[in-house]
């Protein structure tokens, strides 16, 4: 017996219950486990009520293993039963939402068999998990009612009963019916099974039960039609099982060969993400599909705001627009220091450009005479330039992010394990970070040609520091970098935690039992 806590639980089950075995199982000895599991979950203790803070129900799960030749092979989970009203001192309405969760998750689960108990002496439209039980099994291929207490049933309504059973067309009809069991009064709950089954079948040849189908009468009815259901349900689901068991062990992320080098996982993973850029800029960058040029108020209209300024078509001044950084560092913290959020534009003037530069002109005559002074030109230059920092280094830091959020996604895609990737990801970022700012660092000087200017930018810092370069930071992550490291380092990043491998192997045990039926089933 072992107790599963959940997580957000108040107390440590698993801690305090601890793993327990007993020799014999009779109602002494549950109502003692019962009553501990309460206590180490932070529940009250059966048939009392629940102190201050303290919880009536719980997602932890009390597993008890019934082990013999004479126990069949399967689980059953008992959940709480639906409720409406709450019990002042006992239950409130969030417990009432509680149990409705639980219930719900667990018959969402395709895999499982829907038992569906409601007592025989209730009108069966008012139960609700029998709505419930058909919005999670809309085809009924796995929910089976289980009539209850058919000895309180009213004289002269054992006919509606009857017609559950029989299955008829009615309110309530399930698609594999109903079986009716008899349970145990309160006289009756220190015999024996064997003489509470003789009971059972004593009072179903009585009248009117005797005219019930044996095979839906009685717990060894339902316990026959329970292994067929199961049955039926496994041979449907087992392929599936074993998919996702196979699964969850490649999710795991290695096998045979990891478990003895982990510089082969790295440098696997390397060649995977390497292999998935190539792929992907093979069959799709040179595929995009590019908007038409556009000129006019029509593309002006269409313009998405940028830091960008708007020329003026009679002055060809530049005229501000409100500047909203299209980085998202926050994503990054790392990035914070290296590429800014916000940055100040340089106020553009707003007179005629003739008239600025007749302006610069007048001021700047000296002893020329029917000449320009030299140092006219490098001076409207300067002040006309003034600007262009701004832009490089604005275009720059969005080519940063854009290279930093590439690395990083491509390498989730690549990783399935989360700490692996984060591992992994924080040695990334030593060489990263220092070749950012080595592009953000370089400084050229250049004649009077915006098109040169341009050209410096796109083709020296972009293209040569930040993608082509071999020494760029796509270029970072490759099989060079993962063989400098260390074997504590390798091991550090790579190395699987024991609760890994304790997993895998649990798995892989599972994976080999499965097999193992299929043999038996004759799948």
């Amino acid at each position: 017996m072992t107790a599963h806590g959940h997580e957000g639980s108040k107390g440590d089950a698993r801690t305090k219950f601890g793993k327990k075995q007993y020799e014999a199982f009779d109602q002494k000895t549950f109502s003692d486990i019962l009553a501990e599991a309460s206590k180490c979950m932070g529940l009250p203790l059966p048939g009392r009520n629940r102190e201050i803070d303290m919880d009536s129900f719980s997602h932890d799960i009390l597993k008890i293993e019934l082990s013999g030749p004479e126990y069949e092979h399967f689980s059953v989970v008992d959940l709480p039963g639906l409720f409406r009203k709450p019990t002042p001192g006992q239950t409130t309405r969030l417990d009432m939402d509680l149990v409705r969760e639980m219930v719900g998750k667990h018959l969402s689960n395709p895999r499982s068999i829907i038992l569906a108990v409601v007592p025989a002496n209730v009108d069966i439209a008012t139960q609700e998990i029998i709505q419930m039980a058909e919005d999670a099994d809309p085809h009924g291929q796995r929910t089976l009612g289980v009539l209850t207490k058919p000895d309180l049933v009213d004289k002269g309504a054992e006919n509606k009963v009857l017609e559950l059973l029989i299955n008829t067309k009615g309110k309530g009809r399930l698609e594999l019916g109903y079986t009716i069991v008899c349970n145990r009064s309160q006289s009756d709950f220190n015999i024996a099974f064997d003489e509470r089954n003789t009971k059972e079948v004593a009072f179903f040849t009585l009248e009117p039960w005797s005219t019930i189908p044996k095979e839906r009468a009685g717990i060894a009815a339902l316990k026959h039609r329970l292994n067929n259901l199961l049955v039926d349900i496994t041979r449907r689901s087992f392929q599936g099982v074993v998919r996702d068991i196979r699964r969850r062990i490649v999710t795991l992320g290695r096998d045979e060969c990891f478990e003895k080098d982990d510089i082969f996982r790295l440098a696997t993973l390397v060649m995977e993400m390497n292999e998935d850029f190539s792929e992907t800029v093979h069959k799709k960058g040179f595929t995009r599909a590019f908007a038409g040029v556009q000129t006019g108020a029509e593309a002006l209209s269409r313009r998405t705001p940028s830091p960008v300024q708007t020329p003026d078509r009679d002055t060809g001044q530049s005229h501000p627009e409100p500047f909203t950084p299209e980085i998202e560092s926050p994503d990054y913290p790392e990035l914070q220091g290296i590429v800014p959020l916000t940055e100040t534009i340089p106020e553009p003037t707003k007179d005629d450009i003739m008239d600025w530069v007749k302006h610069k002109y007048n001021r700047s005559k000296g002893f020329e005479i029917g000449t320009v002074n030299p140092s006219l030109m490098p001076s409207l230059f300067a002040e006309q330039s003034q600007a262009w920092g701004f832009y490089a280094h604005n275009h720059v830091s969005k080519v940063i992010y854009k290279i930093h959020h590439f690395n990083h996604e491509v390498l989730r895609y690549c990783c399935n394990d989360d700490a692996l990737c984060e591992r992994l990801w924080d040695k990334l970022l030593q060489p990263l970070l220092p070749s950012y700012v080595k592009a953000l660092q370089r400084q050229s000087y250049y004649k009077v040609a915006r098109k040169r200017f341009v050209d410096g930018v796109c083709l020296q810092v972009v293209d040569h520091f930040l993608v082509s370069g071999t020494s760029s930071p796509l270029w970072t992550f490759s099989p060079n970098f993962i063989g400098h490291f260390s074997d504590a380092e390798l091991h550090q990043i790579a190395g699987d935690e024991d609760e890994t491998i304790n997993r895998r192997n649990a798995l892989e045990e599972e994976l080999r039992s499965l097999r193992a039926g299929e043999n038996i089933l004759e799948i």
